[in-house]
């Protein structure tokens, strides 16, 4: 044992003895680069590892921020305990190149937190997607068919979104509208499999227990003008373009089957601000049968006001809403399904139901809002008296496409619908606007559509808002329209009481606390790294000799 060895002090470990002979190691290196004339290799690799990794203890500290914005209130205390834990680790660390140690938990905790924000349940997640160009028929000129939309790239996605609008008044004048605050863009090379891949972090998961957690309820709905593609997206055709209801099906059955729930499926749609059951089992009769009704209610002039065409089944009789939503939708048919072929049957039977018509933006367009009700329940006793409540709820909600009708529909049926349609789209925006600047007074009872929505709604609730939209320039102001009530919806808070929003902010105030402690300990660690000094960023007098002569305007600058 040598002199030196006795002088270490009692409390001495075999990592801090491993820091010093990397620090004697890395001098010993610097020494013999300056000998050499060169810049030492070691050193600039030393520096850089010990800054990659005070990077990523600063990048999950700033990501924890950006969870404790938008979770749900139980969430709260949890992050909060975790920012102390992170700040703790690093007050440990006596050098920078123990920061390098604590690399691998801070890239883990930011995948953790980075997947706990795309699940987040406080805010509306907002993706876009831009349908291919349609050729307008019989029109010859082609600058009405140049694109008004364009994505801005960032990095590996876009990152936002340009709107060409012409300015009224003139059609030679342009103004650009900017969007930068949707989660994803998806533009015309997404298939249905990559708009799903996209989507997919942000619906409810479930642990290695199945479902057997707290309940789950998540909302997706499909917004824009009428023929940019809603329907399409939500149910799609078949194969590998089949849409996103039945794909997420897909992993709802995976989930029950790893936790023994069972799945039950309804469908529901609001014509005129009245639902109607889609799946009413009294309501299956023959084809010739439901052929001679068909014919009747042509024959009295489509007296009840339905958009069915030629061929659908008759409607079914609306809903009783007069008890509440939750009476209503008891109502509703609501059929157990165990595997995707029965669940792709059922929603087929109710788009044959679903009301239809020829309009002049599209030939089939729809004219109600349609919601597609999931529910998993999971094989407990339930208390006397008491429903069980399911583990997990999802709705998927095609919304009737906004639309401005032309003087030559401005009166019959279709102007009627389209009445019904933007009222309802307007209380919706309501709700949105109410929900952004936390308003006393949420007006859930405006119309039907958002009575049914409210339970989403809620703090512990998921809502995704899939806005589709048309590249057309003959379509520029109604894909602004759709792009605006994006943009607010991206600025709702959901379940803004001011208890928890008090909980939230000083949650939010004592993580951010802790951010900038930990970010000024890991900046003061830094310069201490390794053995780059300002001293040693000069350059050796041959490497300078080559600079200087690429730069003659300098003339004899020292370095």
């Amino acid at each position: 044992m040598t002199g030196q060895e006795l002088l270490l002090p009692s409390g001495s470990s075999d990592s801090e003895e491993e820091e010093e002979d990397d620090d004697a190691g890395a001098d010993a290196a610097t020494r013999q680069g300056e000998e050499e004339g060169g810049v030492p290799a070691r050193s600039w690799q030393s520096d850089e590892e010990d800054r990659a990794a005070a990077e990523e203890l600063i990048r999950a500290s700033q990501m924890r921020i950006e969870c404790v914005k938008v979770c749900a209130p139980a969430q709260l205390a949890d992050l909060v305990e975790g920012a102390h834990a992170a700040l703790a680790r690093v007050h440990c660390v006596k050098g920078a190149q123990g920061l390098r140690r604590l690399r691998p938990a801070a890239v883990s905790e930011y995948a953790s937190l980075l997947q706990q924000w795309q699940q987040r349940s406080g805010t509306i997640r907002v993706v876009v997607r831009v349908r291919p160009a349609h050729t307008s028929p019989g029109s010859g000129d082609n600058t009405e068919e140049e694109e008004a939309v364009k994505l801005v790239a960032g990095g590996a996605r876009p990152r936002a979104l340009v709107v060409t609008v012409p300015k009224r008044g003139g059609r030679t004048s342009v103004e650009e509208h900017c969007f930068k605050r949707f989660d994803y863009l998806l533009g015309l090379e997404k298939d249905q499999e990559s708009v799903f891949q996209e989507l997919r972090a942000m619906l409810p998961t479930a642990g290695p227990g199945g479902l057997s957690g707290p309940p789950q309820s998540a909302c997706i709905l499909a917004y824009g003008q009428t023929g940019s593609g809603k329907t399409h997206t939500m149910h799609g055709g078949e194969g590998q373009d089949r849409g996103l209801v039945r794909r997420v099906l897909l992993e709802v059955f995976r989930l029950a089957s790893a936790s023994g729930a069972t799945v039950s499926l309804s469908a529901v749609e609001i014509y005129n601000d009245t639902a109607y059951d889609l799946l009413d089992g009294a309501r299956s009769t023959s084809s010739s049968s439901a052929a001679a009704a068909l014919s009747a209610a042509e024959a009295a002039g489509d007296s009840a006001g339905r958009a069915f065409s030629a061929g659908r089944l008759p409607p079914p009789p609306g809903l009783d809403f007069r008890h509440g939503c939750e009476s209503a939708l008891g109502q509703a048919t609501s059929v157990v399904v165990a595997t995707i072929e029965d669940a792709t049957a059922l929603l087929a039977r109710a788009a044959e139901r679903r009301s239809t018509r020829s309009t002049c933006f599209n030939a089939s367009s729809s004219r109600s809002h349609s919601l597609v009700l999931v529910h998993a329940h999971l094989p407990e006793p339930t208390v006397a008296g008491q429903d069980q409540q399911p583990a997990l709820r999802l709705a998927f909600v095609d919304l009737a496409g906004s639309e401005r009708l032309p003087a030559a529909e401005a009166g019959g049926p279709v102007a009627e619908e389209s009445r019904h349609i933007n009222l309802s789209l307007s209380s919706l925006g309501s709700v949105i606007h109410a929900l952004r600047h936390r308003a006393n007074h949420l007006p859930y009872r405006a119309c039907l559509l958002t009575r049914l929505l409210e339970p989403f709604f809620k703090a512990s609730g998921r809502v995704l808002l899939c806005v589709c939209v048309s590249p057309e320039r003959r379509h520029a102001q109604e894909t602004l329209c759709s792009l605006a009530f994006a943009d607010r919806a991206s600025r709702a808070v959901l379940g803004a009481e001011s208890a928890t929003e008090v909980q939230r902010g000083q949650a939010l105030a004592a993580v951010r606390e802790a951010h900038c402690v930990l970010r000024g300990v890991v900046r003061g660690l830094l310069p201490k790294s390794g053995i780059w000094t300002p001293t040693r960023q000069r350059l050796p007098d041959w490497l300078a000799a080559e600079v200087l002569a690429f730069m003659p305007e300098h003339g004899c600058a020292a370095f």
